[in-house]
């Protein structure tokens, strides 16, 4: 069923529908990139990406990683959400892998700098694998 459902969101209809940009199924290991078009397009002016992970918040409990920009203002953008079987430093460097995959589908700048997130490490060793440049903040 998951398979199935990813399937059909995974067709971009217009800049303002929800689809999933990637998805990853093996062995109850899952993960599911989710976003729109225009959300996407705020990061290519921001220079902070924000990560962390909301739990039990879906039937079956799996964590939910939410990616956001803050602009010049400091308002908190969301761009992206991934559902994931497992918080560990593969599913954020999947989440970073992946999003910076699709930024470039559409042409779309990355001049991200700095990381802000809580002090989780597998935040840290994604970024440090993903993102080696950027800097790293604490929330």
């Amino acid at each position: 069923m998951f398979e199935s459902v990813c399937n059909e969101m995974k067709i971009l209809t217009n800049d303002k529908s929800t689809y999933i940009v990637d998805y990853f199924s093996k062995f109850g290991n899952i993960k599911a990139l989710i976003t729109l078009k225009c959300m996407l397009s705020n990061i290519s002016s921001a220079k902070s990406l924000h990560l962390d992970s909301t739990f039990k918040i879906d039937k079956a409990n799996y964590p939910v990683i939410v990616a956001g920009v803050s602009d010049i203002n400091r308002y908190f953008i969301h761009m992206a959400l991934a559902v994931v079987s497992l918080d560990n430093k593969h599913s954020y460097a999947w989440l970073l892998e992946t999003m910076l995959k699709e930024l470039q589908n559409f042409n779309l700048l990355f001049n991200i700098k700095n990381i802000v997130a809580d002090g989780a490490q597998q935040i840290s060793n994604a970024i440090k694998k993903v993102l080696p440049l950027a800097s790293r903040t604490n929330c």
